[in-house]
């Protein structure tokens, strides 16, 4: 699933969360009651960072026919070919939204050096600055996590999407 994706629950889903019908898994139902319509599965990826397969179960989902998503308005209007560039940019975009959120003002000068970053090189390096900063300024957990996530988008670039039947 793209993680700028807005997943949604079908008739399906709501039968499923309300009445139990399709007898979905714990861990399923969980996510499925989590899909509100709103928020992108990026950042629904990120609230669910502890569960394992999270993106695979949203994917199993919209293959069930529980959850469809929904392509953002802008995704639409523009569709940009996915280059190693555009990969870049996605990576870059990731990091510097996560060390934003994680470290707020603390995280302004490695905010600054991802948006001045014009090579993917560079990019690399600056990758494991964010961790180094991310470990000094906020924990081991949330280093994980950006790792994590990191390895999320790097995989959601490179593998081949399953279509809705």
């Amino acid at each position: 699933m793209d993680l700028e994706h807005i997943p949604r629950k079908t008739d399906k889903g709501y039968a499923e969360v309300q009445t139990r019908a399709f007898h979905v898994g714990a861990r399923e139902r969980s996510i499925l009651i989590m899909v509100d319509g709103k928020t992108p599965a990026r950042l629904l990826l990120a609230r669910l960072a502890f569960m394992n397969k999270a993106n695979d179960i949203l994917d199993e989902l919209r293959v069930g026919g529980f959850i469809d998503v929904e392509v953002p308005a802008e995704q639409t209007l523009l569709a940009v070919p996915v280059t190693p560039l555009t990969d870049a940019l996605r990576t870059r975009q990731f990091a510097r939204d996560f060390v934003l959120e994680t470290l707020g003002a603390a995280g302004d000068d490695l905010v600054n050096k991802l948006e001045a970053c014009l090579s993917r090189e560079r990019l690399t390096l600056l990758l494991v600055e964010c961790r180094d900063g991310i470990e000094a300024g906020a924990g081991r957990h949330k280093t994980q996590e950006f790792w994590d996530g990191l390895g999320r988008v790097t995989a959601a670039m490179t593998a081949p999407h399953r279509m809705a039947a």
